[in-house]
């Protein structure tokens, strides 16, 4: 992880900077077929990122559980804007020397009739990692252009 984290330097001697989070399984211990071997290295990565990147891990049993967690809400959130899930709540914001409102934040919230309301937190991270996030920034952008 090391060596991939020192700077490179491209063709006009700019730097450039990688960084590298990794996800080890091992045979047999893990699986013995590749899908399932990659599914666990996968399901360790995504711990190793959610450790704060730059690093490696091992897959210990149980961590599909958060992969199949994220793949389960990549895909309710894919079908969220067509179905209507997607929602923006105004919250004001006041000048507490004068108290006028100043302006509105909007507040995107996701109700699934399955998964019931799910917290922005977990909806940003899942929109991050699953490249559907720019769909759902244009979405909020529009709506609160309405």
């Amino acid at each position: 992880i090391e060596s991939i984290s020192m700077p490179y330097l491209d063709t006009q001697q700019n730097p450039i900077l990688l960084s590298a989070s990794i996800g080890l399984s091992h045979f047999p211990d893990n699986g013995n077929d590749i899908e399932h071997l990659i599914m666990c290295a996968d399901a360790a990565m995504y711990e190793a990122k959610k450790l704060g990147k730059k690093r490696w891990v091992e897959y210990q049993f149980g961590m599909e559980k958060s992969l199949k967690r994220l793949s389960d809400l990549a895909q309710k959130l894919s079908l969220a804007e067509k179905n209507n899930e997607l929602s923006l709540h105004y919250q004001p914001i006041i000048d507490m020397t004068t108290d006028q409102i100043t302006s509105f934040e909007a507040l995107l919230r996701w109700y699934n009739p399955d998964l019931g309301n799910t917290s922005p937190q977990e909806l940003i991270d899942v929109a991050e990692k699953t490249g559907l996030i720019h769909d759902i920034e244009n979405w909020v952008l529009n709506r609160a252009l309405e």
